[in-house]
């Protein structure tokens, strides 16, 4: 892409078909993370349709509190999708770090990510794998839904999904009871439930249920014991009763709306543009907000570093290319579906003295350094 300039990656994580990194773009001198995507990689793991299908929800949307999409493009090698970014780190890794957010700041959590949730239902998206792991915070320590992977958009409002998708220990009762057959389907309701359990799991270091069953039916028992969990004595009356409303079994008791959570918690203003509470905890200004670990892992394993891009396409350009014959089919569904995006170009459709336009999207100047892998297990 041209006017986008490569760097080390801070924040992000990824697997043998995913890296990201940082991208700075030459002209404003604004960074955002690049994620990229082998070709070949992805092919041979059988993603591209995912990949493509998450390009196509994230040109639907943008919102204040989700990684939104800023350009898109792809050539000879990779993918890629070009995002805010976000330099605090994934809520997973504050995590790991030990670290216990107070009730205040979950809160704040709480109402940003329903504002994300109840904006991304009204577009008939259904997210299906919100956990800390998919939400990225900013080094003012606001939050924002991240992962669109396995997100997917209903044919109908009041459509139904069948697939066991998303994260074991954060999926919904009627995931289970509909691969049981015990339901014909589930919606939007599953995205709370996910925000529930994680709400929960922010505030005692643990998710609600201690031991997970190896089966839909042992996970289905298990939500109907009358007390499969605890909460904390120190949180109060009204942030515990907003936690169980959200994990209630029956969907209809459940609490799924950013309004009624905000009336409940007294919290009117985060996740909107008006005076936005302030959250207590910030991330480090100064250090990694990631897992050296991976870094570390990636610099070594990488084989096709993305900063030395240019020497191999320019090498690329005059050999035969095996891969474009034994892939043509898919490789031109990738032609034909991933589209370039430049969210310039749609800002700007209102404002006719923008310069910005698409031929300012190449790959001619793109440099890079590895990145960390991206966690796209399912099975925690």
């Amino acid at each position: 892409m041209g006017n986008l300039n490569g760097g080390s990656s801070k924040h992000k994580h990824s697997s043998s078909d995913t890296h990201v990194c940082i991208a700075q773009k030459t002209d404003s001198k604004e960074l955002y993370a690049m994620k990229y995507m082998n070709k070949k990689d992805c092919i041979k793991g059988g993603v591209v349709s995912n990949i493509i299908e998450e390009l196509k929800l994230l040109r639907r949307i943008q919102h204040d509190h989700i990684v939104n999409l800023r350009f898109a493009f792809h050539d000879f090698e990779d993918m890629c999708l070009v995002v805010d970014l976000l330099q605090g780190g994934d809520l997973r890794y504050h995590l790991n770090k030990s670290h216990r957010f107070s009730e205040h700041d979950v809160s704040i959590y709480l109402m940003e990510i329903a504002s994300a949730l109840e904006y991304l239902h009204s577009h008939w998206i259904v997210h299906r794998d919100v956990k800390p792991d998919n939400i990225l915070m900013c080094l003012q320590g606001h939050v924002y839904l991240t992962d669109f992977n396995v997100a997917t958009r209903l044919d109908t409002e009041d459509g139904l999904l069948v697939s066991q998708t998303g994260t074991w220990s954060y999926m919904a009762p009627e995931i289970f009871a509909t691969g049981a057959g015990l339901l014909t389907g589930y919606s939007y309701s599953v995205d709370w439930w996910s925000l529930g359990v994680t709400c929960y799991e922010l505030c005692h270091g643990h998710g609600p249920f201690s031991d997970m069953p190896k089966t839909g039916e042992g996970m289905l028992t298990m939500f109907n014991l009358t007390s499969y969990y605890r909460v904390l004595s120190k949180l109060s009356p009204k942030f515990c009763s907003v936690i169980k409303k959200m994990l209630a079994i029956d969907m209809d008791n459940r609490l799924m709306s950013h309004s009624e959570i905000s009336s409940r918690l007294n919290l009117h203003s985060a996740g909107t543009d008006s005076d936005p509470l302030t959250p207590q905890y910030l991330p480090s200004q100064e250090m990694l907000n990631a897992d050296p670990t991976y870094e570390l892992e990636e610099l070594i394993m990488e084989s096709k570093p993305i900063h030395k891009k240019r020497s191999r396409l320019s090498k690329s350009a005059s050999k035969e290319c095996p891969l474009q014959e034994k892939w043509k089919e898919t490789l031109t569904l990738i032609e034909e579906q991933f589209k370039p995006f430049n969210y310039l170009v749609r800002e700007s459709s209102n404002d006719s003295t923008s310069s910005t336009s698409p031929s300012e999207l190449d790959d001619s100047h793109l440099k890079g350094y590895p990145s960390v892998p991206t966690d796209t297990l399912k099975d925690e």
